[in-house]
């Protein structure tokens, strides 16, 4: 999953996910609603209170984007049976550490997805989504 390189590392990756629904953020990794809070910090966007999960391979990826993917708001439109209702965003932390040396640094990077809802035109597609 991860490439190996000259320098011996050692890794951990971490997963959320988070959806945006008529200006309500939820969790979608947790099976019980928890509450979500968002902070300016400063290094960027501070989310406290949503589950991360930490994975190794491809396939557990896989299996927590499908499982959020199931818990997303969608409805049906003319154009598209499933269409998304909300906005959410996958959050994957890569911590390196190098192994068997003297330097103890922790390389931290995060890489942030982001799928906004669709606008299609309410004329075209029949949805009623003024309060979306």
């Amino acid at each position: 999953f991860v490439q190996k390189s000259q320098e011996s590392r050692e890794y951990l990756i971490r997963i959320s996910y988070l959806e945006v629904y008529k200006e309500n953020i939820r969790d979608l990794l947790s099976p019980t609603p928890q509450p979500i809070r968002l902070f300016d910090g400063p290094n960027g966007l501070v989310i406290r209170g949503l589950k991360e999960e930490i994975v190794s391979t491809p396939e557990q990826v896989y299996s927590i984007l499908t499982r959020g993917e199931r818990r997303r708001q969608v409805g049906a439109t003319h154009m598209n049976q499933h269409s998304s209702r909300s906005h959410v965003m996958v959050r994957l932390w890569i911590e390196s550490t190098a192994v068997g040396s003297e330097d103890t640094t922790t390389r931290v990077s995060s890489l942030s997805l982001v799928d906004l809802a669709g606008s299609e035109s309410v004329k075209l597609n029949g949805a009623d989504r003024r309060e979306e």
